[in-house]
C-alpha cells in the first residue's frame, strides 16, 4: 500500500495498525527525514518562530496539570494534513503495541544506525537513530536514567544513551515553571537506545522525527484499552 512515496507495512499487530516504511520527509527508509515540533505542520529550522503550544482539549485537568489532548487526525497532525487519507501520528497505545509485540534489533542499514522492529508476521520497519533538534539545531543523543530493580544496590540506576526520538500524538501534561512562569508542555515520544525502546516524555518545543501510521478502527479493540506511559525510571502510569 503506497501513498506518494511512503509504503505502509503490515506488521501483523493486534490492532491492525500499519506503519510507514520511512519518516516524514525521508527519501529512503534509512534517511532521518524532517524534524517537527509537537503539533506543527512545518519542519523545525533555526529560523522557526517561537513555539506556540497546541490548544487544550476539553478534558484538560487544570488542577493536576493532566492533559489528554490527542492531535492524531486533527489539523495539528502533520501526517494527516499531508496525506489526508487516514494517515496520522501514532498514539501512545500504538507505540506501546509496536514496542511490546515486535522483536527489536539495533542494527545498521546502508551505513545508518537505527532500530529494526520485526512484527509477528515477519515483516519489519527500520527507524533511523536520527537524534533530535533543540532551538533549531541538531542536538544529537540524550542521556536518561533507568532503574534496574534486579541489579546490585549500588548499580540500581544506569545511564543509557538515547539516539532515536519519534513523536506520539498524545500531550500528557502542561505546566508553568518558576520563577518566570514560562510555559512548558510535554508529549509522548518513542525513544530508543542500542539496548531498549521505551515511551518517554519529550518537551513539545523540541524537534523530533515522525513515523506515520495508517489509521484503523479502534472500536471494539481490546488492545486499545492499554493506555500508559513508561517514564525514565521504567514505571508505568495509566493516563
Amino acid at each position: 500500500m503506497c501513498v506518494n512515496y511512503i509504503n505502509f507495512i503490515d506488521l501483523g499487530l493486534p490492532s491492525g495498525t500499519l506503519w510507514a516504511d520511512r519518516n516524514l520527509g525521508a527519501i529512503k527508509p534509512e534517511d532521518a527525514g524532517l524534524y517537527f515540533r509537537f503539533g506543527e505542520l512545518h519542519p523545525l529550522t533555526e529560523d522557526s518562530e517561537v513555539y506556540k503550544p497546541v490548544p487544550f482539549s476539553e478534558e484538560y485537568d487544570w488542577k493536576n496539570g493532566k492533559d489528554n489532548t490527542n492531535i492524531a487526525c486533527t489539523i495539528y497532525d502533520v501526517a494527516q494534513m499531508k496525506f489526508n487519507i487516514n494517515t496520522c501520528i501514532p498514539n501512545i497505545t500504538q507505540i506501546n503495541e509496536l514496542i511490546e509485540c515486535c522483536n527489536k534489533e539495533y542494527t545498521k542499514i546502508t551505513g545508518t544506525e537505527g532500530m529494526k522492529f520485526t512484527g509477528p508476521n515477519g515483516n519489519y520497519i527500520f527507524m533511523p537513530a536520527g537524534g533530535r533538534m533543540e532551538n533549531g539545531f541538531w542536538a544529537g543523543k540524550d542521556t536518561i536514567s533507568i532503574v534496574n530493580e534486579y541489579g546490585p544496590e549500588d548499580e540500581n540506576i544506569k545511564e543509557i544513551e538515547i539516539w532515536g526520538f519519534y513523536w506520539g500524538s498524545n500531550r500528557i501534561h502542561y505546566f508553568r515553571e518558576a520563577p518566570y512562569r514560562k510555559a512548558r508542555a510535554a508529549a509522548v515520544s518513542l525513544a530508543f537506545s542500542k539496548d531498549s525502546a521505551i515511551t518517554e516524555p519529550a518537551r513539545c518545543h523540541q524537534g523530533l522525527l515522525i513515523r506515520p501510521t495508517r489509521y484503523v478502527n479502534q472500536s471494539d479493540n481490546k488492545w486499545m484499552e492499554k493506555f500508559y506511559l513508561t517514564d525514565r525510571r521504567n514505571n508505568k502510569y495509566i493516563i
